[in-house]
């Protein structure tokens, strides 16, 4: 058996990186021009061994299992006419509880909820998302003064650079 050399390899991964970029680009096209309502929060691509494409969709109302369903069997259907030697997988699902927020959309959709946020310092905020903007977002944050037994609220607002990461905190 005779193995690529590494610019053979190199190559191999670009053509693959090529196809996975326009499949992503046509999924992407379709989705927004057949179901208007729905946004992508992540496209993801697992290579070999067991080829997989993961999209996770939503709405600004959520999304539900019929609407995955559909975009399921459209892009199933879509990639195996345009794509028909494409031997992978497709899982269409919601982002779930509990990951990670990606998206401005998804953060206007949160708008009431308990968010926690890791900012890029390491800083953890636990509140209320009360605004969305262009800039940041805004949290109402519970803190007690020092000598005083009443819990205070304050407002505080997070640079949209500022965010490693931001999450729902689910609350019963």
């Amino acid at each position: 058996m005779i193995l690529p050399d590494n610019q053979a390899e190199a190559r191999i991964k670009q053509i693959f990186e090529q196809i996975r970029l326009r499949v992503e680009e046509t999924i992407q096209e379709y989705i927004t021009t057949h179901f208007p309502d729905v946004f992508i929060v992540e496209l993801a691509h697992r290579p070999f061994p067991n080829e997989m494409l993961r999209i996770l969709v939503d709405t600004d109302e959520g999304i539900r299992l019929e609407q995955c369903e559909a975009i399921h069997r459209r892009i199933n259907d879509l990639l195996e006419d345009q794509y028909s030697d494409l031997d992978c997988s497709i899982e269409v699902s919601s982002p779930g509880v509990g990951r990670p927020l990606k998206l401005h959309r998804q953060y206007r959709k949160n708008t009431g909820r308990m968010l926690k946020v890791l900012t890029k310092e390491g800083i953890v905020s636990v509140g209320i998302l009360r605004g969305v903007t262009d800039q940041d977002i805004e949290l109402e944050v519970e803190f007690q003064a020092e000598r005083s037994p009443k819990v205070q609220h304050k407002q505080i607002r997070i640079p949209w650079d500022q965010i490693k990461e931001a999450r729902v905190e689910i609350t019963f």
